[in-house]
């Protein structure tokens, strides 16, 4: 059995009870129970009168009707009455319990017994109250006529036994509302205390084992060794039973108790009259600490297992512990981590912020979670997911716990992936700007294949080039129809260093036929229609259609820019779409011509005049704006082809169809209306207008000289007939009728000369 030192409380209450026991059971032993003398023994007693009169009790002697007939001295102190006054007093009206007084004189009086004795409370002349024990003998000479009565003073003893009566319920009440429970035995090992907490421990009542030997009642405390300890008791020694298991007999209810042992001594011998027990019920206590065992177990391993770094370190920064993923993280030993402080392991530039972490969690004391960057004991870095919360004790915090994990590695697949996602969405953006491209390559294939002019389609290569290439300058160059010089017709940007116009051989690209790409121009090989200041790169890319150079597209880049070969690419396609529409156009514009225009004069034709005249005049009367109609014929044309040949009339007719067309406005229509008869349709042209211009043409046409075989045979004259919208005609029939019916007029005047329709 171990022994221990007693707890204090229990040890103290233990001393307590024990005294308070042994003080209860010498009481008992010092006041036993009165008994009423026999008869036989009052015929012994032989009481002489001067002790009756001046004894230490009261006496009387009353008649039959209770009144007192003589009282001694004594009982007269004792009620504060004088000797005569007591003679006029019944003793009943003495007595605060005058009923249960009278009856027990009665009995006397009447024979029933022939002595009684009882406990009554006596009325002072002051109307003090006193106990008194009462004996009551009756007189053997006449028992009938009166008795005797002796009162003696029981106060003291009295007030001893309610003192004692006090103290045993109040004992008993603590006793019994205890927690713990209370057993007390004798030097014969009999129970003599067993409370209602040990019932609650032991499942055994205080009826089956008060007044019963204790290993008898309870033999289970013998089987668990508590014999020694009630030995050690009696023996007059205090000891401990800690760590009891007892298993309840029929149930399956086992308990953990602990038991403190001492002697109960004798208050006047001291000698050790018994033993005292505490016995106290600890399962609720031995499984918590075999829970908080368990888990401080589980901690521990958790702790020393957990692949993150579990530490904690005081409010100061000083590391208190630390497990093994930290010394496997941190690079230090556990033995010079407890030497540190936690803000040594971080890197210089994340110390501000981690005294920031540990001043937020005081204040707020909320768990808090940073990533951190530390530098290990081999000069390495990582960084460290870090969580903390405050280590409270006694309502105080004393320290901060905190668990890191290493997320170097995911770190590093983090930022891998931000990088892929990065090229990811650059890839994505350079696809949409290649599909937007494309698109736009494609929008521009259709928009050049409806370009009717040159004009439309440089017009829309440059709104194109922008968007394709907007951080590059650059120049659309076309081949003259002689194909012995290149000229700019379109540009954007920057195109400062570059010859607007220049020869093919000039040009790598057009010499090579295949692109020609500058990325440097400090070293690379530079085309000749170059002149600084240089760009730092360019690219020419040659127009091909039909095997066939047509132009060259130009790029150039300035400092810091780039060209990738998706561009480049980009660029070849551009001009293979324009190179394409080009080659379109130009058959389209010699189909049309051919179509529309007079071979011989270059003049349109009449069949286009007259379409062209239908819609002027529609936008005319929209707009009510004049139109004039010129119509001119030259004079003996027939002789002078009739004369000199053919040759020489087509001369006079291509010679005036070059005439009249340096000499129109853009807008005007000049065509050959029949052999030797030319319109002339003047849109927004009144009537002043048309004069003028009619006698301009009529002059010009002075200045054609006609010559035969390096002869020259004359000028040329010419009849004019003028009329205008609206007054000469609304249609183009009318219109075409006036204008002729006054060319008519002019020619029958004798010609040279101008006639305006009426």
């Amino acid at each position: 059995m171990e022994e221990k030192p007693p707890k204090k409380d229990l040890a103290e209450e233990l001393e307590s009870l024990r005294d308070e026991i042994a003080h209860l059971q010498v009481l008992i032993q010092s006041h036993p129970p009165s008994e009423p003398s026999s008869p036989a023994e009052e015929e012994e007693i032989q009481i002489p009168p001067s002790m009756l009169e001046n004894g230490p009790m009261g006496v009387a002697l009353i008649d039959s009707q209770f009144r007192i007939l003589r009282a001694n001295r004594s009982l007269c102190v004792m009620l504060g009455y004088t000797p005569s006054e007591m003679k006029s007093i019944s003793v009943i009206d003495l007595a605060l319990e005058a009923e249960e007084f009278a009856r027990a004189l009665r009995q006397v009086f009447d024979g029933v017994v022939s002595s009684t004795r009882l406990e009554e409370q006596l009325r002072t002349r002051k109307g003090e109250a006193f106990w008194v024990q009462v004996t009551v003998s009756s007189n053997p000479d006449d028992p009938a006529k009166c008795c005797l009565v002796m009162f003696e003073d029981i106060g003291a003893r009295k007030w001893d036994e309610v003192t004692f009566q006090h103290d045993k319920q109040q004992l008993e009440g603590l006793i019994n509302s205890s927690l713990d429970g209370i057993l007390a035995f004798d030097r014969e090992y009999f129970f003599t205390v067993w409370n209602p907490a040990m019932e609650r421990i032991f499942g055994v009542g205080a009826g089956d084992t008060l007044g019963r030997p204790a290993f008898k009642a309870c033999p289970f405390l013998k089987d668990l060794g508590e014999d020694t300890n009630f030995a050690a008791a009696l023996a007059g020694n205090k000891v401990i039973s800690v760590d009891k298991r007892y298993q309840i007999p029929g149930t399956n209810r086992q308990i953990f108790f602990e038991g403190y042992y001492g002697p109960m001594y004798d208050p006047q011998t001291r000698d050790v009259i018994g033993g005292l027990a505490i016995i106290r019920d600890v399962t609720e206590r031995k499984l918590a600490e075999e829970a908080k065992r368990l888990s401080e177990e589980r901690y521990r391993e958790l702790f020393e297992n957990a692949y993150d770094m579990v530490y904690t370190h005081d409010l100061s920064g000083r590391i208190t512990s630390i497990n093994k993923a930290a010394e496997r993280i941190i690079g230090y030993s556990r033995a010079e981590a407890l030497q540190m402080r936690f803000i040594q392991f971080v890197a210089p530039e994340f110390q501000q912020a981690a005294r920031r972490m540990v001043d937020r969690q005081i204040a707020d004391e909320a768990p808090i979670t940073q990533e951190l960057e530390i530098v290990t004991k081999d000069n390495t870095r990582a960084i460290l997911e870090v969580s903390n919360r405050l280590i409270f004790r006694e309502g105080k915090p004393v320290g901060i716990q905190g668990i890191a994990r290493d997320i170097t590695e995911r770190k590093k697949t983090e930022e891998a992936l931000q990088q892929a996602n990065k090229k990811l969405e650059a890839w994505v953006q350079e696809l949409e700007q290649r599909t937007r491209e494309m698109t736009l390559l494609s929008e521009m294939g259709d928009i050049l294949r409806a370009c009717f002019t040159s004009e439309e389609v440089f017009e829309v290569i440059v709104r194109v080039a922008k968007e394709i290439f907007p951080q590059q300058g650059g120049a659309l160059f076309v081949i003259g129809p002689t194909r012995n010089i290149v000229e700019v017709v379109a540009d954007w940007g920057d195109i400062t260093g570059m010859e607007l116009t220049f020869t093919p051989d000039e040009c790598w690209a057009l010499r090579r036929g295949r692109i020609h790409w500058v990325e440097d121009t400090r070293i690379g090989l530079l085309c000749k229609h170059l002149h600084p200041p240089l760009p730092s790169g360019y690219l020419c890319v040659p127009m091909m259609a039909q095997s066939e150079a047509v132009g060259v597209l130009h790029l150039s880049m300035q400092e810091g820019e780039q060209m990738p070969e998706a561009k480049q690419r980009l660029a070849v396609a551009m001009a293979e779409h324009v190179a394409m529409a080009l080659s379109n156009l130009r058959l389209h514009e010699k189909l049309r011509n051919q179509s529309i225009r007079d071979q011989l004069t270059g003049l349109f034709n009449r069949s286009f005049m007259e379409e062209s005249l239908e819609l002027e005049l529609r936008r005319a009367a929209r707009s009510q704006f004049a139109l004039s109609v010129i119509m001119l014929e030259l004079d003996n044309f027939q002789y002078i082809n009739d004369q000199y040949g053919l040759d020489i009339g087509d001369s006079m007719l291509r010679r005036t169809g070059m005439l009249l067309q340096s000499n129109v406005r853009k807008g005007d229509i000049a065509c050959r209306y029949s052999n030797q008869t030319f319109v002339i349709l003047l849109p927004q042209s009144t009537y002043e207008v048309g004069h003028q211009r009619a006698d301009n043409l009529c002059n010009l046409a002075h200045t054609l000289e006609v010559k035969y075989q390096s002869t020259q045979v004359g000028h040329i004259s010419a009849s004019v007939g003028l009329a205008v919208f609206p007054g000469h005609g609304q249609t183009v029939q009318s219109l075409l009728r006036s204008a002729e019916s006054a060319l008519n007029r002019a020619k029958s005047s004798g010609g040279n000369c101008i006639v305006v329709a009426s």
